[in-house]
């Protein structure tokens, strides 16, 4: 979590809902991180 600010791009990656980043988006929702840019290979 340290390396993510505000203005980050994250790439994360899963098929439906299995895998998906569930723990990394709540630690996020933590944050203050703002502005961020997800791009997802999350097919549903």
């Amino acid at each position: 979590m340290k390396g993510i600010k505000d203005g980050s791009t994250l790439m994360v990656d899963g098929f439906g809902l299995c895998n998906i980043p569930e723990n990394l988006l709540f630690a996020l929702v933590e944050t203050e991180v703002k502005i961020l840019t997800v791009i997802s290979s999350i097919a549903v």
